[in-house]
Parts: C-alpha cells; structure tokens; sequence
C-alpha cells in the first residue's frame, strides 16, 4: 500500500516518489514554456521574492502547475464526461448540470422550491437558456414539473426516479474512480492531503478584500501598472 520511493531527486534536491517524478514529467510536457530554464527560475524567483525558500519555492510552482491541469480538467469537465460514457448515460453535459442543480438547491436547508430561476443562478447562465435546459430534461423523464405548494400558478422542479439514478451513479462512479486513483497511497498521507488542501483553499473562500500584509505590495504592483494606463 505504500508508495515506493526511487532516488529521483528533483531540482530542490528532495527525493520524490515515483508518481512526483512521473508528474514532473507530465508538468514538463505540459507547460513548453516551462522548458526554458530561466522562465521557471523567474516564476520560483517571484515566490522566494515573497519570503519563500528554494524549496518552497520550487514546491509553489509545482502546485501552480498542478492546479493548471485541474483547471483544464474541470473546464472540460473530463470526469463527468468519461463517467457519462462509461455508464452510457443518455444524456449530455449541460443536462447533467442541471439535474445536479436540481437535486443540489433541494437539499440545501431552507432553500424552498426549485425553479428555473433557481437554475439559472446556480449555473450562471440566463434564464432563457436555463428554460431550455429544463425543458430538455424534463423531455427525457429526468426532471418533472410541479404546482407550488404555495401559489398553484408558479412552477417548480422536482427530481424523477431516472433523474436521482442518474447523480447516483455518477457519485459512485467519482467514488470508484477515486479511491482507485488513491489506493497506493497510505492512510495518513490521504488524510494530510485533504486537511492541507482545504487548508490551501481557505485564502480563496475567504470573504471580502482585505489583503492583510499583502497589502503594500499588491499595491506597489498596482503602482508599476499606472504606466500603461491601469488607474488603479
């Protein structure tokens, strides 16, 4: 169960484990202008600027890289499409979307009833497109169409059996799919990746724009861009 280590050492001098020095190599491939030495010493440079170590530094860029191809994953929302295909699920992307949507805003507490309104807000698209994405799940028994409880002239979205199957299967699916991906790798180290990983979040999630002791020098950034006509 445990990931073996090879004496691969990367440019920090930190052993890595097989899968690391695998990823190096996707990383290199991945990013061209990253096979040009001196433009990844300037990205690692930026961040020992910012009080980081070699190392640390060096660790940044890598994470940078990393959530680079999450990024690109998730923008073409590979997961759910190979999930959609290997379960040959009737159904496309955006439907998808919208069938999560309706179970999500349903069980979220004190949400109230869903409608196509509700949809379009969770998917941030307009309403008429919402509109026709409803229609078209709805046309293949997915979702249904309801009175409201509280005034019988709105209309409200529900959940059909064949809809709920659907999300459940693709849950278990990502359920399948990721504790396969993560089988190699020993109990504690999952357990650290997910606490350090909401923990790397955290500056994201957190509200308002206070930029604490950033502030001086985000501002001297703003600063170096007033010469090309940014106000600031």
């Amino acid at each position: 169960m445990c990931v073996k280590h090879i004496l691969d050492r990367g440019p920090t001098g930190v052993i890595m484990s097989d899968d690391e020095a695998k990823y190096r190599e996707i990383v290199g491939s991945l990013a061209a202008d990253d096979n040009d030495k001196s433009r990844r010493d300037l990205r690692v440079g930026r961040y020992r600027e910012n009080g980081l170590s070699e190392d640390a530094a060096d660790a940044a860029v890598l994470i940078d890289d990393t959530l680079a191809i999450l990024r690109r994953s998730m923008v073409r929302r590979q997961v759910v499409r190979k999930a959609i295909d290997h379960l040959s699920l009737d159904i496309d992307v955006a439907q998808l979307e919208v069938i999560y949507a309706v179970g999500a805003a349903a069980c979220r507490p004190g949400s109230g009833e869903v409608t196509v309104g509700t949809i379009a807000e969770q998917l941030a698209i307009d309403p008429s497109r919402a509109s026709r994405l409803v229609a078209e799940v709805v046309d293949r028994g997915l979702v249904r169409r309801v009175a409201s409880q509280g005034d019988a002239r709105r209309i409200c979205l529900e959940l059909m059996e064949t809809g709920q199957a659907y999300l459940d299967a693709i849950f278990d699916y990502k359920a399948i799919m990721f504790s396969q991906a993560v089988s190699d790798w020993e109990e504690e180290d999952l357990v650290t990746f997910a606490r350090l990983f909401k923990k790397y979040s955290a500056w994201i999630e957190k509200e308002g724009t206070d930029l604490g002791e950033a502030a001086a020098r985000v501002e001297a950034l703003v600063d170096s861009l007033k010469r090309f006509g940014v106000k600031g």
